[in-house]
């Protein structure tokens, strides 16, 4: 697959994401995610028990 990073969407919530947030084009930190990953995000969703990244997919595919 040929996908451009910039076009990639990423969910995360902890430390080992920070990489992820860095180089992908759109990430979603969860609710219950740390606060660095929330100020690197584009978007928070709501937590995992939550269903937060059901939440976003819903959204996006109507």
């Amino acid at each position: 697959m040929n996908v451009c990073l910039e076009n990639v969407m990423v969910f995360g919530d902890d430390f080992n994401d920070i990489g992820l947030f860095n180089i992908c084009g759109w990430p979603v930190a969860m609710g219950n995610s740390i606060d660095e990953l929330k100020l690197r995000s584009r978007e928070i969703t709501e937590t995992n028990d939550n269903d937060g990244v059901a939440m976003i997919l819903e959204r996006l595919c109507g």
